[in-house]
């Protein structure tokens, strides 16, 4: 009983056969079962779009989706599943979303944005502002995986600069040491992460799990910050409205 009330997922490569994440169908049902079990009430499904690569195609993408949706109903889950995507940055990336050839989440402005890990801070800051001058809210994808961003006036500069930083939770859990754990903490108790994503691809390594990384996040932030991180954020997002605030949908 208590504690957060809904726990939404917003990165997570469920759709089947279109990257690196689920196979085929059945690991995808399989993650849909476990993500259930975990506590997870929504999921953001954010398959991987690169510039060039012809096999990230939207309709393809929107059919697995719709496979997705009815695998959560055939169990009799009333669960949501939102489609979004992981965009790996490259210039002419902007022009791909314009054209709807790589997706924002939930159709809202916020994009969810990755970078090859030894891009420097200079070049992500540039980036961020071309999404941001364009339109877009970018939230960048598994921040700790950047160690040219790990300083904490770095990722503060981020953070006041409009950009939204999501970690995930096998870090959180510490399954990448105990330094990445602690470091992360830290980020956390600062206020400087704003979500927390599986970045689920499978059932064995990188599985949707979310309940012992809730249950830590409870003890050392308390409830309240925990339901603002799995919660009340991803809900505003969802929406397009930006987390300080008033629901404003631009797009």
């Amino acid at each position: 009983g208590g504690g957060v009330a809904v726990i939404i997922d917003i990165h997570c490569h469920i759709l089947p056969g279109i990257d690196d994440g689920a196979r085929e169908e059945k690991t995808m049902e399989g993650m849909l079962q476990m993500a259930d079990a975990e506590g997870i009430e929504a999921i953001v499904a954010t398959p991987h779009f690169t510039l060039g690569e012809e096999q990230t195609k939207v309709e393809a993408i929107k059919k697995k989706y719709d496979l997705a949706c009815n695998a959560w109903k055939k169990y009799g889950l009333q669960k949501e599943l939102y489609l979004g995507s992981e965009i790996l940055w490259e210039e002419g990336v902007i022009d791909a979303l314009e054209s709807g050839k790589a997706l924002t989440i939930n159709g809202t402005s916020y994009v969810l944005v990755e970078f090859f890990p030894n891009d420097g801070y200079e070049y992500v800051v540039d980036a961020i502002r071309e999404l941001q001058y364009a339109g877009y809210f970018p939230i960048l994808a598994h921040v700790e995986r950047y160690s040219q961003l790990q300083s904490p006036e770095k990722l503060k500069a981020l953070v006041d600069m409009g950009v939204y930083l999501q970690v995930n939770v096998s870090t959180i859990l510490g399954k990448h040491g105990f330094w990445e754990k602690r470091k992360m903490l830290q980020h956390l108790k600062n206020g400087l992460v704003q979500f927390v994503g599986t970045d689920a691809h499978d059932l064995n390594l990188r599985r949707p799990e979310m309940n012992r990384c809730k249950k830590y996040l409870e003890k050392k932030l308390g409830i309240e910050n925990t339901r603002q991180i799995l919660e009340e954020n991803p809900k505003k997002m969802l929406k397009g409205g930006r987390l300080d605030g008033d629901i404003t949908t631009d797009r």
